[in-house]
């Protein structure tokens, strides 16, 4: 997430306007978006992992009221937002060579 543009506050506080504005993007560059190494590089990240079973938890205990990101504290969006920009902009070529490497068994191929 080097090189990312700052678009978010430092505030303690965010605004109503700035939280829809996160779960924009979650929703723009992965629900959205068609490439399945995006959502994959997204979905594969354990602090991503870790903040949607929480969110999934907390939606299932309220039956299913709403979304799960409707559920996210203002912090956790602010995670999920960046790391949805950084799978829903950056290079994925990276992440498919290691998911490759990890279907052939560790290796590379080299030429």
């Amino acid at each position: 997430m080097k090189n990312m543009p700052n678009l978010f506050k430092r505030s303690k506080e965010k605004s109503r306007e700035e939280i829809e504005r996160m779960k924009n993007i979650v929703e723009t560059f992965i629900e959205r978006n068609m490439d399945p190494w995006r959502k994959a590089l997204f979905y594969s990240d354990p602090e991503v992992k870790k903040i949607l079973k929480k969110l999934y938890d907390t939606w299932e205990n309220s039956d299913y009221e709403g979304k799960p990101i409707d559920y996210a504290s203002p912090d956790e969006l602010e995670v999920l937002a960046k790391k949805a920009l950084a799978a829903g902009l950056g290079d994925v070529s990276r992440f498919q060579r290691e998911v490759s490497k990890g279907l052939i068994g560790g290796r590379e191929r080299r030429e």
